[in-house]
């Protein structure tokens, strides 16, 4: 079955197996393409644009991934979830008169929310975003059990590394994607089970290699060529990997080297029925990317041990049933067209953030709630005579198999993930009629340029009183002492780049 995209007029398909996915889940077909969709629940996203601002209760300063823009009151974390918070108290009868989307947005406007997604413990690690039990960690986002890391995001398991992505089981790494279980790996992707290396690409098992790609139980290779140890020890040396100029030198020559491989099949493994890329130990999936121990899944991102989920993002630990949804944790099923449900949630619909609820519509911020419409508190019974008028309502307003529309996203465009992965100019962003943040005006500092030295080991601690500025976008930023010790220790040049350059980069 073939359709037309209502917005990007790209003709996609609808297959079987998306049939009786629909039917099962009672909606009908999508009316956008898969790219529409991933965008439109990608704006719901903000993992990485923080903010200072006031708590709206308590006044005290906080660290948020709201601006101080929004409408709608930001409390610190501890406040919102004590009982002198009920977002029950801010409701709305559901109005036949309006449509749906209309009041979802006017309650989104007056329902606080907490002001960071974090999961406790976290010790030392408050400019995190959607991260749960680290450590030490600074600007890491959507991880989990993280000790002393830097600069990353969708790093699992994972002590002493920065400036990795879709990593887990990394120790002592830096700059690297798509990997896991390593020990000192730096500039590489797609990899497993290697350590003391550089520059390595679909490599497994392989430990002191540089600038290699495919190899697979190999030790003192470079570029694709045996040494003796001896021989590799003597040639990484003279290499001289902590001068920047050596390190920018090498990633070219790798990229160059790469070219003369056809891609490697290890972007995918263990797998049976699977299409697209970066997919393991997993089952019928189509059209996914980064997903690991699944079964039946389509048109998905970024999601480990789900089952029978279509057009998700950011799922994790057990999820079953999901249509239309992003970020959603562990042990929720039968969820659709929400945002953020964690916790044993299950029968929700159209739920922007809900911990440990269940049977609930058109709600924002709850938390072990039940039988809710628009945040009012109904009896089983009229939740169950009222629902099915509403859906009936929305039915007639053509909202009803739809994810919410991007202007109803609390973030701009440009600080989504939507901004990441579909990047679109001012210009661009205005014309569709989504919301635009401007830049907020940097503190004019009269200071004087600093030039960083090329080898690491002419940096001293005086680099971390200097304000530094990213060769791509001249954004000011500054070391950590971590973050130097770390360079120190692993012999790495002081990076050129602010850490969202490269995050961008490595993306």
């Amino acid at each position: 079955m073939k359709k037309i995209c209502k917005i990007s007029k790209k003709e996609f398909e609808i297959t079987k197996k998306d049939l009786e996915f629909y039917e099962k889940m009672w909606v009908p077909t999508p009316t956008l393409c898969p790219e529409e969709r991933q965008k439109r629940r990608l704006v719901w996203q903000n993992m990485s644009s923080l903010y200072y601002r006031e708590c709206s209760a308590t006044w005290k300063k906080i660290i948020s991934n709201y601006s101080n823009d929004k409408k709608f009151p930001v409390y610190e974390k501890e406040y919102w979830f004590s009982n002198e918070n009920n977002t029950l108290n801010f409701w709305k009868d559901y109005d036949f008169s309006k449509n749906f989307f209309e009041q979802f947005k006017e309650l989104q406007n007056i329902v606080p929310r907490f002001s960071i997604q974090q999961q406790e413990p976290m010790e030392n690690s408050k400019y995190c975003n959607f991260a749960s039990n680290c450590k030490n960690c600074y600007l890491i986002f959507d991880s989990d059990f993280c000790e002393n890391c830097l600069y990353s995001n969708v790093l699992k398991n994972s002590n002493n590394t920065l400036d990795c992505s879709y990593c887990h089981d990394m120790q002592y790494s830096y700059s690297s994607k798509n990997c896991e279980i390593w020990y000192k790996l730096f500039f590489s992707s797609n990899s497993i089970n290697c350590s003391e290396s550089y520059f390595l690409k679909n490599c497994i098992s392989c430990n002191f290699c540089f600038c290699c790609v495919g190899l697979e139980n190999k030790k003192y290779n470079i570029f694709n060529k045996q040494y003796s140890k001896q021989e590799y020890l003597e040639k990484i040396k003279s290499f001289k990997l902590g001068k920047y100029e050596r390190i920018s030198e090498m990633q070219n020559f790798f990229k160059e080297h790469i070219k003369k491989f056809t891609e490697n099949k290890l972007e995918w493994r263990q797998n049976e029925n699977v299409s697209w890329n970066y997919i393991y130990h997993s089952k019928n999936i189509s059209d996914s990317y980064h997903i690991k121990d699944c079964e039946d899944v389509s048109y998905s991102q970024s999601i480990q041990k789900a089952k029978n989920c279509i057009d998700t993002t950011s799922f994790w630990e057990n999820i079953e049933n999901i249509y239309e949804s992003a970020t959603v944790w562990l042990n929720s099923s039968n969820i659709m067209f929400c945002f953020t449900v964690v916790l044993n949630s299950k029968n929700l619909l159209y739920c922007d953030t809900a911990y440990s609820s269940q049977n609930c519509f058109g709600c924002i911020w709850i938390q072990n709630e039940q039988y809710c419409i628009l945040n009012k508190q109904y009896s089983k019974e009229e939740y169950q005579k009222i629902l099915p008028k509403i859906i009936s309502h929305m039915k007639k307003t053509w909202e009803w198999w739809e994810f919410f529309p991007i202007n109803n996203s609390p973030f701009w465009y440009n600080e989504t993930l939507a901004q990441d992965f579909f990047p679109l100019s001012e210009t661009e962003i205005l014309e569709k009629w989504y919301f635009y943040k401007q830049k907020e005006k940097s503190t004019i500092y009269n200071w004087e340029k600093y030039i960083i030295p090329d080898d690491i080991f002419d940096v001293d601690n005086e680099i971390l009183k200097k304000i530094l500025s990213c060769k791509i976008c001249e954004q000011n930023y500054k070391l950590t002492e971590l973050e130097l010790t770390f360079y120190k220790k692993n012999k790495i040049p002081v990076p050129r780049k602010c850490p969202n350059c490269r995050k961008l980069e490595r993306i």
